[in-house]
């Protein structure tokens, strides 16, 4: 059973999904609302049925209208819907390539993540590594500024002979006590 808004419909065409703007257009609620369902459901975005879930059953819940509605007034719309989800499910051959390629790339980013986290690991001891030079420069900086004081106090006092080398290093020379001999 049909009505005559259903014969001015028909235009719409069986092969294709509704468009924005066949939604807007359309002027009775019910039809929009099927028509707007349509398109959720047939692009995976539905907001009341399950993701994938494309039985006329879903159609009607998706729009809010009952079953018996949609098959009674929108039988065209229920007929480009049965076409559309039929021309939209994947071979059996696509799938399991579908299903090969997610597997891949699953274990793809599986190691991804792992060289991510082994690259975090070694960029952390490098810090470590680059902290502890620092502070054993900066303990020998300290040890040398001290042994230089330590110089330049003998020199003053005689004790050493004391004299930078072209290398610039100081080179100490130990005076030596003379032994005279016994009378």
């Amino acid at each position: 059973m049909t009505n005559e808004s259903d014969s001015t419909h028909a235009l719409s065409g069986l092969g294709s999904a509704p468009s924005p703007a066949e939604i807007f257009a359309e002027a009775d609620p019910k039809r929009k609302a099927v028509l707007a369902a349509m398109t959720r459901i047939l692009e995976k975005r539905p907001l009341h049925v399950a993701v994938g879930d494309t039985t006329r059953k879903a159609l009607a819940a998706e729009a809010g209208v009952s079953r018996q509605s949609l098959y009674e007034r929108h039988a065209d719309l229920w007929d480009r819907f049965d076409s559309l989800r039929q021309s939209t499910r994947p071979a059996a051959a696509g799938m399991a390539e579908l299903e090969q390629a997610l597997e891949d790339a699953r274990s793809k980013l599986a190691t991804l993540r792992r060289q991510k986290d082994e690259a975090a690991e070694a960029a952390r001891q490098a810090r470590q590594m680059a902290d502890v030079f620092a502070r054993t420069i900066a303990v020998l900086q300290e040890e040398n500024r001290l042994a230089n004081e330590e110089i330049a106090r003998l020199s003053r006092q005689g004790a050493i002979l004391a004299a930078p080398s072209t290398e610039g290093a100081t080179i100490i020379v130990m005076p030596t006590a003379r032994q005279t001999p016994d009378p």
